[in-house]
């Protein structure tokens, strides 16, 4: 009897310690969420454990870095939390990638200095200088290379190659460092149409510096023209014998550099010239169409540009995903309504679970939902 009045004692006793522990836990992720750095560096003297997680898996370093909370981030890495813990549920990302995402450089740091390994990918197997690459944030970019991140490292393609996708045309010129530079006259002929200048355009390709040139970026210089809105210059080179649909290193051609950029006009010029309003890129760019990039415009006009020109408004890319997830992702509201009008399915589902529905739901936008013909709480 003795003996099983002790083990209760002993069972009370842990069974008390363990409370007391999830609500000092519990009291460090609540001050967090509210930004209170006093409470969350009391808690951790308090004995908090710093490797603590919420309800969805995230780690308490995990939102003290959400929550740009400096302070608690370095005394969470002090109390011994693992800077490079993955958050399984959002995607397996790192704290670095969440340093980017809330644009932090100071945080990004910090981690670095406890150890933080640059060169840890997530669930997609991008580390988090692609995720620099996708945002277009060349300081962090920078700082990667300097704790020598590995840019041939490929989830959605490596950082040139998102960085190509996505239009961040600096980081373009940072990353790509193995291109042959063009000779004199083709150089002028770039800088020309940099400059918008038809008449250094025309006079390079009498010096006979090739229509088809590529540019510092090993990219055409016709993609080059059609991005920056230079019509004049388009049809010079289409005239010079530039492929309509010479593609860059990832597949891109003239036509989605023009329509990601939103140049309505080049656009018209090229399709109206034979270009593919249908095209997939390479899959290190995710198997994108013109349609894709539309959808990421913001221009409605855009869309209904290329569904004119017979483009198929429901293309899948890598992942299932489609021109109005696409759109949506990116908040693009009025595209994502023209995509709408035109057809567009709200019910094909990615690869990752959900469907464009699904994501307009989350949004809570009523003219969304409208369109889809659903209400915020249908299932």
């Amino acid at each position: 009897m003795k003996r099983l009045g002790l083990s209760f004692l002993l069972l009370a006793f842990f069974t008390t310690a363990a409370s007391a522990d999830a609500a000092t836990d519990k009291a460090l992720m609540d001050a967090i969420m509210a930004s209170d750095s006093e409470a969350a560096l009391a808690s951790l003297e308090a004995g908090a454990d710093p490797a603590a997680t919420d309800d969805k898996g995230a780690s308490t370093l995990f939102r003290a870095v959400q929550k740009k909370l400096q302070p608690v981030t370095e005394a969470l890495l002090e109390k011994g939390a693992d800077p490079n813990v993955q958050w399984g549920d959002y995607m397996g990302a790192t704290p670095l990638m969440l340093a980017v995402q809330v644009q932090d450089m100071d945080l990004a740091g910090t981690l670095l200095e406890y150890g933080a390994d640059v060169n840890v990918a997530d669930n997609n197997g991008d580390p988090a200088i692609n995720w620099a690459a996708y945002y277009g944030y060349e300081d962090f970019v920078e700082l990667f290379l300097m704790h020598d991140a590995d840019t041939s490292l490929t989830g959605h393609g490596n950082a040139l190659e998102i960085a190509m996708r996505r239009g961040h045309q600096g980081l373009v010129k940072m990353l790509n460092t193995s291109h042959d530079m063009p000779s004199p006259d083709a150089a002028f002929m770039v800088e020309a149409i940099e400059a918008g200048d038809d008449a250094g355009v025309a006079e390079a390709l009498m010096l006979g510096v090739p229509a088809d040139t590529l540019d510092f970026t090993d990219r055409p210089v016709l993609a080059l023209a059609a991005r920056l809105g230079h019509g004049v210059i388009v049809e010079r080179l289409l005239a010079a014998g530039a492929p309509v649909d010479q593609p860059d290193a990832i597949g891109f051609t003239p036509l989605m550099e023009a329509v990601r950029d939103g140049q309505l006009e080049t656009a018209t010029l090229l399709l109206e010239a034979g270009a593919d309003a249908n095209h997939r890129s390479e899959a290190t760019a995710l198997h994108l169409t013109p349609m894709h990039m539309a959808g990421l415009s913001g221009k409605p006009e855009m869309v209904r540009l290329l569904a004119e020109a017979g483009a198929d408004v429901d293309p899948l890319g890598r992942e299932n995903a489609t021109p109005l997830a696409w759109a949506l992702s990116e908040g693009k509201i009025e595209t994502s309504l023209a995509l709408l009008d035109l057809g567009a399915d709200p019910m094909i589902k990615s690869s990752y679970g959900y469907t464009p529905a699904d994501m307009a739901k989350g949004m809570g936008n009523k003219a969304l939902l409208e369109k889809m013909g659903l209400s915020e709480n249908q299932e």
